[in-house]
């Protein structure tokens, strides 16, 4: 089992973190979060590959059949919204489960931001974000990188999106009204993932029931 937030545990070459959830108010339910540490494996399509594996394999030590199984047995891409979810990143992935209803959890760093403007990261934010969706000005502190915010504002968004099992779509009054359904907090992740790696954020987004 995973330790301290903070703290690894290394068990048959799987380094795994416990990560904590900052500010979740005391309804939620129990939140489990889990970063796994992968080693570089020659080959994007086999790096993923192996990440996919490790990450599922440590969803079954931790979480245990009942709750990995249902994730497990999907055809990739096609899990929906459910208590379980994954997101991945160079050099590591994020794996969080819940007590009850849906979550979603999304990790953003300089993989998906490589060689993108400012120009671009503007345009993705209106027509994917739009331009002050709720409660996304309440997240991104002013004095950041234009990086910064925007892989803020994009983890916690496509956290919430998982959470309603729903694809990425430009944005809409109603989309927006569809996520304010979602309750989110950031992920704080270990140093040891952090280090080195700017513009690096994850977000879980949860809520009791699905659609």
């Amino acid at each position: 089992m995973a330790g301290r937030a903070g703290d690894p545990t290394v068990n048959d070459d799987l380094v795994v973190w416990r990560c904590s959830v900052v500010g979740a108010p005391p309804h939620w339910p129990v939140l489990q979060v889990l970063a796994v540490k992968h080693p570089q494996v020659h080959g994007q399509a086999q790096s993923r590959a192996a990440a996919r594996g490790r990450t599922r394999q440590v969803l079954l030590q931790q979480a245990g059949p009942d709750t990995a199984w249902p994730v497990l047995a999907a055809e990739r891409g096609d899990t929906g919204a459910g208590r379980v979810s994954i997101s991945h990143e160079d050099g590591f992935s994020l794996v969080a489960w819940c007590e009850r209803g849906c979550i979603g959890i999304d990790v953003v760093g300089p993989r998906g931001l490589a060689g993108a403007s400012p120009e671009e990261l503007e345009r993705m934010t209106s027509l994917y974000l739009g331009t002050d969706p709720a409660g996304t000005a309440a997240v991104t502190p002013a004095g950041q990188s234009c990086q910064q915010r925007f892989a803020m504002a994009w983890a916690r968004h496509e956290a919430q999106l998982k959470c309603l099992g729903l694809g990425l779509d430009e944005c809409s009054a109603a989309l927006h009204t569809r996520l304010s359904n979602c309750r989110t907090a950031r992920v704080a992740l270990p140093p040891s993932v952090t280090c080195d790696a700017a513009a690096l954020e994850a977000w879980i987004a949860w809520r009791d029931m699905p659609d």
